[in-house]
């Protein structure tokens, strides 16, 4: 009796201690009105998500890949960020060879990244989503072997305390 009694409590505890660690896990992600604001730049060829773990945080950006038309990476990100532009995102910071940051008064909490898909290094979760990543993989092997990938342009949406 006092054997089971100690496991019992034991197996209560262990419960307890797993249910309070769950109660503490964050994950933060993108409105969906963001996502559509960023596929309503071009017509969308892909969109994909990914996740960071951090402790008990997870951090789960949006990705969308939109063809905006122009050949040339340089003026299709410039039509992105033009269209961005109509819809109240405004840069925060322009450091060359990097993406370009925006962020909207509308959503606070959110930035969208802007890049050319041909410099655009695909996020890797450090083996939190190995299935994801290698997917993700994948799938923008695919997009750089399409021919007019120079059209296509890569928006990142990230929302959380990581965004600033």
């Amino acid at each position: 009796m006092r054997v089971q009694r100690a496991a019992t409590a034991t197996a209560t505890i262990a419960a307890v201690l797993l249910g309070a660690s769950d109660c503490h896990q964050t994950t933060s992600q993108p409105p969906p009105d963001v996502v559509d604001e960023m596929r309503a730049v071009g017509k969308v060829v892909a969109s994909t998500t990914t996740e960071w773990f951090w402790e008990s945080y997870t951090d789960i950006d949006q990705v969308v890949v939109v063809d905006v038309g122009p050949l040339n990476p340089d003026d299709a990100v410039a039509t992105a960020i033009r269209t961005l532009r109509q819809r109240g995102w405004l840069p925060i910071e322009d450091v060359p060879n990097t993406p370009l940051l925006l962020e909207s008064r509308s959503w606070a909490e959110t930035r969208i990244w802007v890049e050319p898909l041909v410099s655009y290094e695909v996020p890797h979760s450090e083996g939190f989503n190995d299935q994801l990543d290698a997917s993700n993989a994948r799938l923008f092997g695919r997009l750089h072997a399409q021919g007019g990938a120079g059209a296509f342009v890569v928006l990142t949406a990230k929302s959380s305390w990581l965004s600033g």
